[in-house]
């Protein structure tokens, strides 16, 4: 197995080449990809067949009857195939680098590949044992020299960059900067010269400060030194200042797009005002004509007289708040109708008429609905005013419906006819609403219940 020990180094020499050339250009923390240690298998089972070959004989053979000797044997399939690993390892690393080098120079690559057809030639003829020469013996040594050679040319050759040439590379640099010894003085200075104070750089080591607006100046400690160089700030400031302006110049439309979303919702509530408005005058249109109508048929206005005015007073006043609550609710307190009768019938109450009306609901109700109901409250109110003495009304819910029932007393002789309430009560928006009613007489009582079905 000693024999055979030399083998390891040449199968695992060119595999590292190989990663040296997958490796190059990356920073010291790369984390190589997983599948990269799938390389290290064939080297593996191929270090493992040549170490054992005294069981398998696959790399070498010595015959069966004879003494197994360093000088009498044959090369069978597997030793081409270590051979070939020697060849195509160094090749692919030859390739990496110089596909990763991307320089435009062809000249470059006439050191690296006199090393590689040399290596090649050179495991030829060690494979033939051209004239038993000496010189093509301890081929481990000699492998391990060419991997070195072809690195070595591929670094003269500028396709691996090397750490060389510093002072002139220094020297060339257009960043103001210069290399300073531990007493403040000049080693090496750029093409770009400057002058700073000692106080100025003995402040900067802390960190860095501005001789002006334009210019930071920066430094650090090295070995046996510092490191001084200036960062020119003027392009910055350049755009710093378009920037400024710019904000300013958006200030400027942002203020003036905020008066103009102002004044688009200042008239955007006007308008909507007005609709209020104007649906409000074209809904109450009747009840101020019957109002115009009793100013102008009665010159001097008697106490019966101003009792109808109020009670016409409260119905509009009490239906216009509906009707500005029906802009922003299509939902509503059923405490709002009973607002709106209680105080029609406080006005109701002043004409001499015995009232009284309870609720018994707190819910919410559709808007819709409260309108239509005291529209034919007022209906009902205004066409048999002068004809009843009592007035009993009641709101309640039943089965998630909403009732408004009504009991008008009249002295004997006065209760109208039950075609002249129908007439009254017939509205085609409470019908379609789902609204149904039943009218009862019993005795000197009418009996009115009206309901909106949900």
């Amino acid at each position: 197995m000693l024999w055979y020990s030399y083998y390891i180094p040449m199968l695992f020499i060119p595999l590292l080449g190989l990663f040296f050339g997958i490796y190059l250009g990356k920073s010291e923390r790369h984390k190589p990809p997983e599948y990269l240690k799938v390389l290290w298998i064939p080297a593996f089972i191929l270090c493992i067949l040549v170490l054992t070959n005294d069981i398998h004989q696959a790399v070498f053979s010595f015959g069966s009857n004879k003494i197994w000797t360093s000088k009498d044997y044959k090369y069978e399939t597997m030793y081409f195939v270590v051979l070939f690993f020697n060849i195509i390892y160094p090749v692919l690393t030859l390739s990496i680098i110089v596909k990763k080098s991307k320089l435009p120079n062809k000249k470059i690559l006439i050191l690296p590949n006199i090393a590689m057809f040399t290596l090649i030639i050179y495991i030829i003829i060690y494979v033939v044992n051209v004239g038993q020469l000496w010189i093509i013996r301890d081929v481990t040594v000699k492998i391990c020299l060419f991997i070195m050679i072809i690195i070595e040319s591929c670094i003269r050759s500028g396709l691996i960059q090397s750490n060389d040439n510093y002072e002139e590379l220094f020297n060339a640099c257009s960043v103001p900067m210069k290399i300073l010894n531990e007493d403040y003085e000049t080693v090496y200075n750029t093409k770009a010269d400057m002058y700073i104070e000692k106080k100025y750089i003995k402040e900067a080591i802390k960190e860095p400060i501005l001789l002006n607006r334009n210019i930071k100046v920066n430094a650090m400690p090295i070995n046996a030194g510092y490191m001084v160089w200036l960062d020119n700030l003027s392009k910055m400031n350049l755009l710093l200042d378009k920037l400024n302006i710019l904000k300013g110049q958006l200030l400027e439309k942002n203020i003036l797009l905020k008066a103009e979303i102002e004044l688009e919702k200042r008239k955007s509530r006007v308008e909507e005002k007005n609709k209020i408005i104007e649906k409000i005058m074209s809904e109450n249109i009747p009840s101020l004509a019957k109002m115009n109508n009793i100013l102008e048929n009665n010159a001097s206005l008697g106490i019966e007289v101003l009792k109808r005015l109020c009670i016409l007073g409260a119905y509009v006043k009490r239906r216009c708040n509906l009707l500005l609550l029906s802009y922003d609710n299509e939902n509503i307190s059923s405490k709002e109708l009973e607002y709106c009768i209680r105080e029609s019938m406080d006005s109701i109450s002043r004409c001499n008429i015995n009232c009284n009306f309870t609720s018994e609901c707190n819910e919410h109700i559709s808007i819709k609905h409260v309108i239509v109901l005291y529209d034919l409250f007022e209906n009902v109110v205004e066409c048999m005013l002068s004809t009843f003495s009592d007035f009993n009304v009641n709101i309640f819910i039943k089965n998630d419906n909403l009732y408004l029932s009504m009991k008008l007393v009249y002295n004997m002789g006065n209760i109208p006819l039950k075609e002249y309430i129908n007439q009254v009560l017939n509205n085609e928006k409470f019908k379609d609403m789902g609204g149904v009613y039943a009218l009862d007489y019993i005795e000197n009582e009418v009996h009115i219940t009206m309901c909106m079905l949900k």
